[in-house]
């Protein structure tokens, strides 16, 4: 669940990334939030997980107030959600395999917990022929395909997908969002950012516009 209440961002300097946002999410919904660039969309992200802090407003994130968070639970907060990011930021020196499991280790999880849920994941995303890889040896859309099974092993609530298509090329895009449709059909809610309008209008979920800070629009269908 995400649920922004009269959010408004200033940052030093005057420049006002968002204001009087007002925005809900239900848990296992799945919405794109579209926008130009410089919009707010990257400012809303950061508020979500907490690397800015609001100027006024409430922000609710699953079961933490997160504009009143304190810096022990950030982490608390984070391991709630599955983060994937446009330039995929897999570590070059360890495997696909090492690679997920990576995020199960940073929580404690026992060597059968990481055993059974990395090769779980993997043969999910279809990367089960390609535990012992590189990420150099993969393609882009493979790498993408990395980091998703790296941000859904911890059991995350909600996926924050930032371009996660920006680097591939159309196929591979259309691909990864099959599997984001796929991967939200098993619980997990998505919100995923882009500038991709086939994606949107092809795939046909709730759209969120933000332009010039505020929610200009919120329609489901794919139209916006």
């Amino acid at each position: 669940m995400i649920d922004l209440r009269n959010v408004s961002k200033t940052y030093p300097g005057g420049n006002v990334a968002l204001h009087d946002v007002n925005l809900h999410l239900d848990d296992g919904e799945f919405a794109f939030i579209v926008g130009s660039s410089g919009a707010g969309k990257s400012t809303l992200l950061k508020l979500l997980l907490h690397e800015e802090k609001p100027t006024t407003g409430q922000i609710y994130v699953n079961d933490f107030a997160v504009h009143k968070l304190k810096p022990s639970q950030v982490p608390y907060l984070r391991r709630s959600l599955g983060i994937v990011f446009q330039d995929f930021r897999l570590i070059p020196s360890l495997n696909v395999y090492d690679n997920v499991a990576f995020s199960l280790r940073a929580v404690g999880a026992s060597k059968q917990e990481i055993r059974k849920k990395v090769p779980f994941m993997l043969e999910l995303v279809g990367l089960q022929d390609k535990f012992k890889s590189r990420p150099d040896a993969l393609s882009g859309g493979e790498q993408q395909r990395v980091a998703l099974a790296r941000a859904l092993v911890n059991n995350p609530r909600i996926i924050i997908a930032d371009e996660p298509t920006g680097n591939v090329d159309p196929e591979r895009s259309m691909e990864i969002v099959s599997l984001l449709e796929q991967i939200n059909k098993l619980g997990p809610g998505i919100l995923m950012v882009t500038h991709d309008h086939n994606l949107v209008h092809r795939f046909r979920k709730r759209v969120i516009r933000i332009e010039d800070g505020t929610v200009l629009s919120d329609r489901k269908g794919g139209i916006y």
